[in-house]
């Protein structure tokens, strides 16, 4: 990125969603064919719609690196785009991001899952896809109509975005807002539940514990925590899908608890009578209990940006 970061003057061309020269759509990113085609929408064959929805689908959609393809980038859909059907093929590769440092769980992670919660929304249901709300008709000095590139939050323009299927923006704004607070108080609730089931399993592996005894409770906590990843690393989720968001966070909640009620047996067994929960009440607490120094890693940031970005960006 340092040696070519210069060369990019845009995020997004507009060979990134069209053919050269056309207003056609197009769908020039392989991992996305590939991605397309597992669930068995080929772009070729699919409406407008759908296909401006695959367009904004290539970027906004979860992924890994498959290290056995030299990091190839890979929308995992060969069972499906549901958490469940991503978690499937991860267990079966036996697949993971990195062995949490804490309680040895093998994580998973999600990114950013937006067409996966979209496609299966009641606005993906009616036909409602992104340009639908997020790039409305927009008429130039000249009344000439044309879709507004400048991408941005739908409620700013609910007059040409919602007002077909939503009477009132106030409603729909409450109804936004409730969803949005039932979401993050789960989520809450979900990462409490997981701070102390990485604690309660550091507890049982420092007592003598072994995988076989590990196992389901290890398993636990990385379901559990792949599906809160899958939900809250969804930008908007709780406009474009807070259904599956709730539905998420609700079998998150029961995984890791169950996966407490396992660690709590093991410590037991072990006769672990106390374990050690942190004080992460703050950033700055929190950041202390995993060992991060943030003075160190702005520091060594600014050396970077003098030792290896400045020299080949003006």
């Amino acid at each position: 990125f340092t040696d070519l970061g210069t060369e990019i003057k845009s995020v997004v061309y507009c060979s990134d969603c069209h053919e050269d020269g056309s207003a056609k759509l197009a769908l020039p990113r392989p991992h996305a064919q590939d991605a397309m085609a597992k669930i068995k929408l080929p772009f070729d064959k699919q409406n407008t719609s759908m296909k401006g929805a695959q367009v904004c689908g290539q970027c906004h959609v979860t992924y890994y690196f498959q290290p056995e393809r030299s990091d190839k980038v890979n929308i995992p859909w060969i069972f499906g785009s549901t958490a469940d059907d991503i978690e499937k093929y991860y267990d079966t590769r036996r697949f993971y991001e990195w062995i949490h440092p804490i309680s040895k769980t093998p994580m998973l992670k999600a990114r950013h899952p937006e067409f996966e919660h979209w496609s299966r929304s009641k606005h993906a249901e009616t036909g409602v896809t992104c340009i639908t709300c997020h790039m409305p008709p927009a008429t130039d000095d000249k009344g000439n109509e044309f879709t507004d590139h400048k991408v941005g939050n739908a409620l700013a323009h609910f007059d040409s975005t919602c007002k077909a299927c939503h009477s009132s923006q106030q409603t729909m704004t409450k109804t936004l807002a409730k969803n949005k607070q039932q979401i993050n108080a789960k989520a809450r609730q979900v990462e409490d539940l997981l701070v102390k089931a990485h604690f309660e399993a550091k507890a049982a592996w420092d007592a003598g514990a072994t995988w076989p005894l590990m196992y389901d409770s290890i398993m636990g906590i990385r379901h559990g925590q792949w599906r809160w990843d899958f939900a809250m690393a969804s930008h908007g989720l709780y406009a474009h899908n807070p259904e599956e968001g709730n539905a998420l966070l609700d079998k998150a909640i029961e995984q890791v608890t169950l996966s407490r009620t396992l660690l709590a047996m093991i410590l037991k067994q072990l006769d672990v009578e106390k374990v050690d929960y942190p004080d992460i009440s703050s950033k700055e607490k929190a950041h202390a209990v995993i060992g991060f120094d943030k003075g160190a890693a702005e520091a060594a940031k600014v050396m970077f940006i003098k030792d290896e970005v400045d020299k080949h960006w003006d």
